[in-house]
């Protein structure tokens, strides 16, 4: 069984400003406004000088909190979930791919998040939703199974497009007159890109916090958005397998 939604959003809020607040909640973990999002990690931060595109792929971990019946179903009490992201400047285009790693492969949701000006109106932006949802296995158990993963999705997808309209009201007070800041992983890439260019060795990766960790293309967001950890994997994923309700990533 496959099912598919698209959803479509209209921001009030420039598309720098706007993606800005999009990937700030991932910096923000743990939040106790997603108390079940436990763990949001970027690695593969990379910057494409010749297309002025920056790409990083994410990772979260949330709790399930399910009932102790459906964790016997489920197997685990976690849910891991990724996602890809490139953000074309020049475009002035974000694309968020997510999807979930557990469950994978009997249940499959797949989303793609994208930002991008509005066409009739510069200071707004357009929010696009796709989502997937496919169930390739049936057994005792699957349709609880499908339901409660989809709710998870939805209500992480609600709390992360919140979290985003706070962000999003003070991005567009605070910068009316100059250019908001590039988000983290953009800023990343570029001085990691400018170093090796030099011909330096790869920094260290650093947390929301500064504090280095790992290799240079591996970062821990000491900040991300519940809707998120899933990569906007809740955001179209999760209106998919609803159907087409709810709205994030």
């Amino acid at each position: 069984m496959v099912r598919t939604g698209e959803l479509e959003f209209v921001i009030d809020c420039p598309w720098d400003a706007a993606i800005l607040a999009f990937q700030s909640k991932f910096w923000k973990i743990p939040n106790p406004k997603v108390p079940e999002v436990k763990e949001c990690k970027f690695s593969n931060i990379k910057y494409d000088a010749e297309t002025g595109i920056t790409s990083f792929r994410r990772f979260g971990r949330v709790a399930m909190n399910a009932p102790r019946l459906l964790l016997r179903v489920a197997g685990t009490d976690e849910l891991i979930v990724w996602s890809d992201t490139t953000i074309d400047r020049k475009k002035k285009m974000l694309v968020s791919k997510g999807w979930n790693e557990t469950f994978r492969p009997r249940l499959e949701l797949d989303e793609v998040t994208t930002f991008q000006p509005h066409p009739e109106d510069a200071s707004k932006t357009l929010l696009t939703l796709k989502g997937t949802l496919s169930i390739n296995i049936s057994f005792l158990g699957i349709g609880m199974l499908e339901k409660f993963v989809v709710n998870k999705y939805k209500d992480l997808a609600k709390k992360g497009r919140e979290m985003e309209k706070e962000d999003m009201a003070e991005y567009k007070e605070r910068y009316k007159s100059e250019t908001p800041p590039m988000c983290k992983c953009e800023i990343m890439a570029r001085e990691e890109y400018e170093k090796q260019k030099a011909g330096g060795q790869s920094e260290e990766s650093k947390t929301a916090d500064g504090k280095a960790e790992g290799d240079a293309s591996a970062a821990s967001g000491g900040a991300g958005s519940g809707e998120g950890a899933g990569a906007g994997a809740g955001a179209g994923a999760g209106t998919a397998g609803a159907g087409a309700a709810a709205a994030s990533s």
